[in-house]
């Protein structure tokens, strides 16, 4: 929990300043993910609802087939001695953060042909379909393996012994 706390402060109606890793060059679906981003997140220059400085950047990147976002705070160290500008600049994590996993690229919007599907994403259904299906083949496992006990036990009965009353 002590990552989470995410200290610092972004100004309302700041521009953004975008960083995309490298990782969105290499292939094509990614640069028209990337595009998708930067119209989403990006802002106009001169729109009347955004001020005109940066305080604050939006981080993306893909690592295992997914793009982690992140967003930090452009802060200043104290100012130098001579009293002239910022002192060192630096970055704090002020959130949200989140991951995106994306699925399908469509050629319209939520609809269309499929240009992309992402071959490695496994659905929760399935997934729990499968966990269901590792627990039904242990359940059978052992009710096969009682009744194969009982076949055992029924085959091999133990014959009555001639000298158990000899004692007796």
């Amino acid at each position: 929990m002590s990552e989470v706390k995410l200290t610092g402060n972004c100004l309302k109606g700041s521009r953004p300043l975008l960083a995309f890793s490298d990782t969105f060059d290499s292939e094509p679906h990614w640069q028209l993910i990337k595009e998708m981003l930067t119209q989403v997140f990006g802002s106009p220059m001169g729109h009347p609802h955004v001020k005109p400085f940066v305080d604050h950047v939006l981080s993306f990147m893909i690592l295992d087939n997914r793009i982690w976002f992140r967003n930090y705070q452009i802060s200043f160290s104290a100012p130098v001695e001579s009293g002239k500008g910022p002192g060192d600049m630096m970055l704090v994590e002020v959130g949200p953060r989140f991951v995106l996993n994306p699925i399908k690229v469509f050629a319209g919007s939520f609809g269309g042909a499929m240009i992309w599907e992402n071959s490695a994403y496994i659905s929760p259904n399935v997934s729990r379909k499968e966990l269901l299906t590792r627990k039904s083949v242990k359940y059978s496992g052992k009710v096969t393996s009682k009744t194969d006990r009982k076949q055992y036990e029924e085959e091999n009965r133990l014959q009555p012994d001639e000298l158990a009353d000899t004692f007796a």
